[in-house]
Parts: C-alpha cells; sequence; structure tokens
C-alpha cells in the first residue's frame, strides 16, 4: 500500500551562498499512513512551518522529495497539489493571503 505521505532526505536552506545562509531542515524523513496523526514540536526557528510548508507545497525543498499519496509534488503547481485534495491554511491566516472573512474550512475547500 502507498503512504499517504513520503517526505524522503528534504532539506532546505534559506539564501544559498549568501552571508545569510540559514540551513533550516537538513534530511527529514517522514512516512504517514491514512489516518496516521502526528504533532510537529520544536523551538522557534527549528523548521516546524518550513516543514509543513513544504508538505503543503507552498515552497520547494532544497533538496529531497514529498509524495503524497504516490504523487511527487516537489516543485509542483499549486493546481496539482489541490487536485490531491490537499489544503493549507498558515499559521496566520489573516495576514497569509487567504480570504480573511472566510473561515479556516471554506479557505481549504
Amino acid at each position: 500500500m502507498t503512504p499517504a505521505l513520503t517526505v524522503k532526505n528534504v532539506e532546505k536552506t534559506f539564501n544559498p551562498g549568501t552571508i545569510t545562509e540559514n540551513y533550516v531542515l537538513k534530511g527529514v524523513n517522514l512516512v504517514l499512513e491514512k489516518g496516521d496523526y502526528v504533532t510537529v514540536i520544536g523551538g522557534n526557528g527549528a523548521g516546524k512551518s518550513t516543514l509543513l510548508n513544504l508538505i503543503g507545497g507552498m515552497d520547494n525543498p532544497t533538496s529531497g522529495s514529498v509524495v503524497i499519496n504516490g504523487s511527487d509534488i516537489t516543485g509542483a503547481s499549486v493546481r496539482k497539489i489541490r487536485s490531491l485534495k490537499l489544503g493549507h491554511i498558515p499559521e496566520d491566516r489573516m495576514t497569509s493571503g487567504v480570504a480573511g472573512n472566510l473561515s479556516i474550512t471554506e479557505n481549504v475547500i
């Protein structure tokens, strides 16, 4: 059976090659089956939001892959990602480009 989510060797570097280069994620691996629940815990700057943005297709990893139900979404268009019925509401939905007058459920739909 194909896992619902596979994050394989994901790395994310912001501002590569500059003085402000920042390695946020290094070699992250995660496999979740349908029905699994997971909690992502860590301090400020640990990479929690970055990981969720990569899984939700809001950003692309520097290397590695994100696979949803057997479809590799690494670098995919938002249209492809949404066709997989994957939604993502950022932590601060009022300032993140979503419709602030809609509920979270309405924004995901």
